[in-house]
């Protein structure tokens, strides 16, 4: 069992930015692309005058880039929505309890205004993420839904925790360079 008791600061704060505003890749490949099309698209109609190609070409892209950009937002605002009632644990100034389990993670937040528990299955996480310095536990891409500094683990270590997410996450645990 691994026990954890942190208290929510800036620092804190500036990780939930930094993990859960990350760009979107595909649209950002997709942009790339529509652009990098319409560049060549460009060139080739003033070399070869091949402007109806080219206008086909640039509607399709277009269409598939406005298919895209809703499907995102749906997915984003969805993932969000959870992420919002979990917003007020995260307030600056709580204190957080989490105790990690073979089978279960508990968390219990207190606040000046509030008492909150909550229970989770590991099979319920997207990923855990750990970094220099920080575990992150994501319920899905866009919401951070346990995170804690390293330092504030009372029981156990560093070690056992990433064991335990090995046995439960194997591949949706992954380490990032983030300082």
């Amino acid at each position: 069992m691994i026990e954890v008791k942190t208290t929510i600061g800036e620092e804190t704060h500036k990780y939930l930015f930094r993990i859960n505003s990350k760009p979107h890749r595909i649209f950002a490949i997709l942009s790339l692309c529509f652009a990098a099309v319409s560049i060549v698209g460009i060139v080739l109609a003033a070399i070869f005058d091949f402007y109806e190609m080219f206008v086909v070409v640039l509607f399709v892209i277009a269409f598939l880039l406005l298919l895209v950009c809703p499907i995102r937002f749906l997915r984003f605002y969805l993932a969000h929505k959870s992420a919002y009632k979990s917003a007020r644990i995260f307030a600056i100034g709580n204190q957080i309890y989490y105790r990690f389990e073979e089978n279960k993670i508990f968390r219990e937040a207190t606040s000046s205004e509030s008492h909150v528990t909550a229970e989770y299955e590991y099979s319920l996480f997207f990923k855990a993420i750990e970094t220099n310095s920080y575990f992150i536990l994501q319920l899905s891409n866009a919401s951070t839904d346990i995170i804690f500094p390293k330092k504030d683990i009372v029981t156990g270590s560093v070690e056992e925790l990433k064991q335990i997410l090995w046995n439960h996450l194997g591949d949706r645990c992954i380490s990032k360079n983030i300082k």
